[in-house]
């Protein structure tokens, strides 16, 4: 069925039909007169627009209980949206003889739209209707494909943050595990406008750029009203010298370079594209292309950012979308564990702060607790079934985990997804231990041990050192739970067996991923620096990772954290006031936390500083550097190393001993594989109950 209206999607209407028109009523329909089409009869609310906006990849509980009325008063308009998606033609009757004068109140509009069809696909993911999760990333797919028809910049750049948004939500529906090859192939199809080096079309939309500085001037009758339409277009340099009859004689000359600048925009060679933009702008602010291009000539190096990065995840996805419709590649089908863990993590984030110290002392004190009290944590734990418990079982049954498909910040610390993580192993091994101890049964508990060490295993599978340091002392819970239960008696040998099989899948020489993570979160970092930096190839990374690794575990964590606090506003620091199951505290206690925040104020005061003396750090494309030292990435190496050791904003800060970590989590794995073998050694001579079954994982 999903296969039928997904090619209904991918074919065109043959009649000169316009999908502008649904469009329209759909806006009409749908947003308030506050946002470009809408109109007082529109059902979403400003609310609805920003919780739509925001909405995770994999959305919490209390965000579906926000989403489902969103969806429920939308079901009409979605619709029109689908309609409209069958149709190859969006015109939206744009007058581009009023040249920057030109508005495009659609644009806003369509990226609403946008919005509403991701949250519908990530609903669906969510419940596991992937046909109808897949329908919507193609709805999604024709949104960004017709709003990308306007060759005008602005609404190519709309168009690739719909192409992010189709990418990063199509990534979840993949890793679900439930796309067929058949299914693949039909959204491929319905995607087919999206293909090739530029789906956005920014080469036609420089084009069209020209075309409306042409009409400007076209227009313009008279010296000052050139001026007016200049300051339009959002040129701030000083026009008041340009006359009509200069600019209109310096246009021909002009097209020339807005034609370089558009096939560079089309180019599959980035770094090409990157030198021809960057010798254009050169040109523009020197004047060399004459006064009226040093006014309105285009920010090509931001634009061609956004298309590069855009294109990237878009071509990302297809790639292995296409990987599944051929079947060529049998890991690009299989889930991803980082889904039921962002699951599990937001299911033990949402417990009061009273519930979580109550599964807490089930774990480590259950004698503090009175009748009435384990009785609340008894049922407490029971209604985690389907929040937590079920989406541990889940992860602990894939073969991948790759936390990017989560769209978390990074480099971040991740604190409130690791504290979550860490708090949903605890309290699956609080239910473990309770029926270990009601049932006098160690075999209860082991699930709960089996299902915590999978966890530590998928996590390393995509190291950082955040990870592996929550890791690290998961490990270490998971051990003390295996200690209480082999305390109450012997095991089964088929639970040992399945015990020693989990263990085994570990990485001896790095159970946690620390050692494989100090190069991860240089990549990360680096990737920060680079994204849009000059000189940035793959030698100069790869250089500048080899400088961020030789100096050590301890202080590239300390940099996750300084670039934690510059890069994300939502940025949640561990602190004791936190649940007792998500509390970080004891891996990242809370004084290095506050000479972390003070070095990053005094980075933020010699910004200030630099910035009233007008010496400011710039990156390539002229932007303030926030995170980093201006150390440019051409120099040479024993120079950029110099200048880390002496700019570096946590030079000298005692952030976390990553070796002590190390260490720790290392002993942790040695006790573990002790316990099993005295597990195997008790259970060779004294029989027990049967064993509780454990996660099954297929290799």
């Amino acid at each position: 069925m999903v296969a039928c209206i997904l090619s209904m999607l991918a074919c065109a209407s043959t009649h000169a039909d316009n999908a502008a028109d649904r469009y329209r009523e759909a806006m009409a329909m749908l947003l308030p007169p506050s946002l470009g089409l809408g109109s007082p009869a529109g059902v979403l609310t400003l609310d609805d627009l920003e919780a739509i906006s925001v909405l995770p990849p994999v959305p919490t509980a209390a965000d579906r209980e926000r989403l489902a009325p969103i969806l429920a008063k939308t079901a009409e308009a979605r619709a029109l949206l689908e309609a409209a998606s069958r149709i190859g033609r969006c015109d939206w009757g744009l007058d581009r003889d009023q040249g920057f004068a030109l508005l495009l109140p659609h644009a806003g509009s369509m990226r609403a739209l946008a919005f509403l069809v991701r949250a519908q696909a990530v609903a669906e993911s969510s419940d596991g209707n992937q046909p109808a999760a897949l329908v919507a990333l193609a709805t999604l797919g024709s949104i960004a494909g017709h709003v990308a028809q306007d060759d005008v910049t602005i609404s190519s750049l709309v168009a690739g943050r719909i192409g992010t948004l189709l990418a990063g939500t199509g990534a979840v529906v993949l890793d679900s595990g439930a796309v067929d090859a058949k299914q693949a192939q039909s959204l491929l199809d319905s995607l087919g406008p999206l293909k090739g080096d530029d789906p956005f079309r920014f080469g036609p939309a420089v084009r069209g750029e020209f075309d409306m500085l042409a009409a400007t001037l076209r227009k313009a009758d008279s010296d000052q009203q050139l001026r007016t339409m200049i300051a339009m277009s959002g040129s701030t340099e000083d026009h008041s010298g340009l006359t009509l009859d200069a600019a209109r004689a310096e246009l021909r000359s002009l097209r020339p370079a807005f034609e370089r600048a558009a096939r560079a925009m089309e180019s599959p060679n980035p770094e090409q594209a990157m030198a021809e933009l960057r010798r254009l702008e050169s040109a523009a602010r020197s004047g060399s292309l004459g006064a009226l291009a040093k006014l309105v000539f285009p920010d090509l190096l931001r634009i061609h950012a956004s298309k590069l990065n855009a294109t990237r995840e878009l071509a990302l996805f297809l790639e292995r979308l296409r990987a599944i419709a051929e079947g060529k590649d049998p890991e690009a089908a299989l889930p991803n564990a980082a889904v039921p863990l962002a699951r599990a993590s937001a299911g033990a984030r949402a417990l009061d702060a009273d519930a979580q110290e109550l599964v807490e002392l089930v774990r480590v004190a259950p004698g503090a607790l009175d009748e009435a009290h384990a009785t609340r944590a008894a049922d407490l734990l029971a209604r985690l079934d389907r929040a937590v418990f079920a989406p541990l079982v889940e992860a602990a049954a894939c073969r991948r985990c790759d936390f990017a498909v989560l769209r978390m910040p990074s480099p971040s610390l991740d604190a409130r997804f690791l504290g979550g993580l860490r708090g949903a192993v605890r309290a699956a091994l609080a239910d473990g231990l309770r029926r270990a101890r009601a049932e006098r049964s160690p075999d209860a508990a082991a699930p709960a041990v089996i299902t915590a060490w999978r966890t530590v295993t998928l996590a390393a599978m995509d190291p950082s050192l955040a990870r592996a340091a929550v890791c690290g002392t998961i490990l270490g819970d998971a051990n003390a739970a295996l200690a209480e239960a082999m305390a109450i008696g012997a095991m089964r040998p088929a639970t040992v067996d399945e015990l020693e099989r989990t263990l085994a899948r570990m990485n001896a020489t790095d159970p946690v991923g620390f050692r494989a993570a100090l190069a991860a979160d240089a990549r990360r970092t680096v990737a920060s620096m680079a994204r849009m930096a000059s000189g940035a190839g793959p030698e100069a990374r790869e250089a500048r990772e080899k400088i961020l690794v030789q100096r050590g575990a301890s202080a590239m964590l300390a940099r996750v954290a300084f670039a934690d606090t510059r890069l994300n506003d939502d940025t949640v620091w561990p602190t004791a006031s936190d649940g007792a199951l998500v509390r970080l505290t004891d891996v990242f206690p809370v004084p290095p936390i506050e000479r972390l925040r003070a070095a990053a104020a005094a980075w933020d005061a010699r910004r200030v500083q630099a910035r009233e003396r007008g010496t400011e750090p710039l990156d390539g494309y002229g932007l303030a550097l926030v995170i980093d030292p201006p150390v440019p990435f051409d120099l040479p190496i024993e120079d950029q190393r110099t200048m880390f050791r002496k700019e570096d904003p946590v030079r000298g800060v005692e952030f976390v001993e990553v070796n002590a970590l190390i260490s720790a989590s290392d002993a942790a794995f040695i006790a573990a594989g002790d316990a099993v073998r005295a597990a195997r050694a008790r259970a060779a001579v004294t029989p027990t109950a049967s064993p509780v079954p454990a996660p099954a994982v297929t290799e």
